[in-house]
Formats: C-alpha cells, structure tokens, sequence
C-alpha cells in the first residue's frame, strides 16, 4: 500500500506543474466564449493576439484588441486579393454583393444567377477539392475531407483547422489535438497529454507499447496505409501548414515531410536543406487522422518567393512490431 504514495505523489506533481520558464507563450482565451478559460500559465502571445499563428503586424486580419479570437485566419485566405483576409472582409469576392447576400460568397457572380433556387449560385456549384462536397457546404473546400469532421464545431473541418479542439494551442504544438487541453499536462511525458492518453502512467511512455508475448507468429505485416490530400495548392492556403488526412489499418506512428528535388533545392539556394515541411502523428488502433507539416521558416520565405514549385510529399506508417509502410506523392506549390 504504501509503496504507491510516491507514484501518486509524482504524477499529482506532473500534473499540476505549471509551464517551465522559458517555454514559448501559448494562446488562451479570455472565457465566455466557448473555449477554455484564460490560464497565467498560457498566456496570449503579445503579437499574436488573435492566436491564429500569424503575427499581428503582417496579418491581412488583424485583431481589433487584446485577445479578439474572431480575427482568427491561420490560412489568410484573401479571395480577391484585396489585402483584407476573407475573415473580416465584408465582401470576399468583390462582386458587389455583401457576403450575407451573396449565394457565392467566394465566386464573384454579381448577377446571383441560381437557376434551381437552391439559395447556391450557380457559379459556385463545383467541387474543388473532389471530395464529394461541393464548395459552398464543404466546410474544407480546398481539402479533401469527405466526412466533414468539426471536433470544436467551428465551422471548419478538422482537415483543415490549426486548431481543431478550439483550447487555442495550434495543432502542431498540442499534444491533445482533439481534446482542449490548455495545460498541455503529460504526466508520462510520452507526448501524450493527459486529456487524451489512454495509457497514461508516469513509469512508462505509453507511447505505442510493445505488444504482448503471443503464442503465435510475430507481426511481420506493414499497416495499410490510406492518403487524402490534393495535388496542388496555393501559397496564400499554406501559411499555417500543408494538412494530410491519413488513415491506417492499426495503431501506427505517423511521420511526413515535404521535399524537394535536387534542381530545384539549388534553385532556391537550398542545397542541403531539401526538407522544406514536416510533422507527425500518432493513430492508438485503426482509424483516420491528420497530419499536419509545419514549413521551415527559411524554406518558407524561399519558397513563398517562386511563382510554381514542385514538392515530393514522403509519408511513413510504423506499426507497434516495427513495421513500416511508406507513401509518395507528388504535389505542386503556386501563386
């Protein structure tokens, strides 16, 4: 009985911890808003108000005061190119037309011709991203998401979402993606927050287990592997990260990144640093979820300057014996 007070005692301080000096600001919000309640321990980066993971100075929204998250636009997305993000520009198009009339809201179509009266114009009645959705009800319309998931209910699919449980950490940095978690407690420090670790215990990782002796052959099959994502993007959408959804047969580790050929790394003044993007997941059984590639800030700025690039997307599943099923595919990069 007794030998189990220190266990107990180390993860009540694993929990309770606050976050060590020196860590990078986190957003919060401010409450009453749906989303969790403002922490000291994760305070609002001060140029980055909005929590959308672009600073303040060069966002095409900009937040009108402290902790104003309706500005939020990780993707700046600026549909006619006006310099004011589709987020807070009253007319995205600039068809004349104010996006709470306007039965394209992102097509321009002054005329507002609909000949079904389905209240969708027909200038809008497409499929960008050939998921199955058309654009005006595909709550990721250059994403491929076919199943719509919205873990926060924002109104943006997951596929597409920075920040998919709304606890205003990004995706990229969470280690409970679809689970508000604002403390980004790990008592196992495995990488798995507490919130969402099914196996958490603060003498192991947790993190993929070795499987159980049995009496049969070892696994010697790879996962299969299942990959959604499109074959071209724009720059403008890969601001706050290139998204992959990806599905596996079995409890998999999920590794990606974006690379570039030899040519064209050397035309960019990139020699040695053809890994422009990467990221990671982790899937506990079979299922689907998002990996989300983070872009190398020189890469970035690089990249972000060609008018067309083409970029190799490496993808590799591990399964919990150590078998590895890896995808390719090519994707292109445009103004």
């Amino acid at each position: 009985m007794w030998r189990i007070v220190p266990v107990v005692l180390l993860l009540a301080l694993a929990v309770s911890a606050p976050a060590a000096a020196g860590e990078p600001a986190r957003c919060a919000s401010a409450g009453g808003g749906g989303g969790p309640e403002r922490s000291a321990a994760v305070p609002t980066p001060p140029d980055d108000q909005d929590c959308d993971g672009v600073k303040d100075d060069v966002d095409n929204c900009p937040p009108g005061y402290e902790n104003d998250f309706s500005t939020q636009n990780a993707d700046q997305r600026d549909t006619d190119g006006d310099g004011l993000g589709d987020k807070c520009d009253a007319d995205d198009d600039n068809d004349g037309v104010l996006d709470e009339q306007d039965n394209c809201r992102l097509v321009y179509n002054p005329g507002q011709e609909d000949s079904d009266g389905d209240g969708i114009g027909d200038a809008c009645v497409v499929d960008t991203d050939g998921d199955g959705v058309i654009d005006p009800r595909d709550n990721c319309d250059r994403v491929p998401n076919p199943d719509q998931r919205d873990t926060d209910g924002d109104g943006m699919g997951d596929a597409c979402d920075s920040d998919d449980d709304d606890d205003y950490i990004l995706d990229v940095n969470d280690n409970c993606p679809f689970v508000p978690n604002q403390d980004q407690a790990d008592a196992d420090r495995d990488g798995i927050g507490t919130a969402c670790d099914p196996d958490e215990s603060p003498l192991g990782s947790g993190r993929l287990p070795a499987p159980a002796a049995t009496a049969g052959a070892l696994d010697r099959t790879a996962p299969v592997m299942r990959v959604s994502v499109a074959r071209s993007y724009r720059f403008a959408e890969l601001r706050g990260g290139l998204v992959a959804a990806v599905g596996c047969s079995e409890a998999c580790a999920l590794t990606a990144e974006l690379r570039l050929g030899k040519k064209e790394a050397r035309r960019l003044g990139l020699r040695r640093a053809r890994r422009v993007a990467r990221g990671k997941a982790e899937l506990a059984g079979p299922g689907r979820t998002y990996v989300f590639l983070t872009f190398e800030r020189r890469a970035w700025r690089r990249l972000a300057r060609r008018r067309r690039v083409t970029v190799e997307l490496r993808l590799a599943a591990v399964d919990r014996a150590g078998n590895a099923r890896t995808h390719r595919r090519t994707l292109g990069l445009r103004r």
